[in-house]
Formats: C-alpha cells, sequence, structure tokens
C-alpha cells in the first residue's frame, strides 16, 4: 500500500493509505463527487473533489 498526500484549496492536508495512480483513477471518472480514503489512523476521510487542489506521493510502501 501506499501513502498520498491530498492538499484542499482550504489549506487542509490529509494523508491516505491508497497509491496516487488510484486516486487519480477515482478523481477521472465523470460520477466522482468525494474522494473517500483511510488515514493513518485507520479512519475514513471523505474529500469533496471540488475542493481538491493537489495529490502527491509521499512514501512508496508502509506496512
Amino acid at each position: 500500500m501506499k501513502l498520498i498526500k491530498v492538499q484542499t484549496i482550504s489549506g487542509a492536508t490529509h494523508k491516505l493509505k491508497t497509491s496516487c495512480q488510484e486516486a487519480r483513477r477515482a478523481l477521472d471518472h465523470a460520477g466522482t463527487v468525494v474522494l473517500i480514503g483511510t488515514n493513518l489512523s485507520s479512519q475514513r476521510v471523505i474529500i469533496p473533489v471540488a475542493s481538491i487542489d493537489s495529490i502527491t506521493e509521499v512514501v512508496s510502501d508502509i506496512d
């Protein structure tokens, strides 16, 4: 599993357990309204697509 950092237009930063490729694939679907992922504390995070500013890969592998 990989780790990405999602930066929102409000300045909030979320680290999610997913790959950058998986997140971008989800965002490319026309019907996608929110990005749902799991943070480092294993809690669900829901981020509206309209508020996403950038997505970057942080770490290549985590356990």
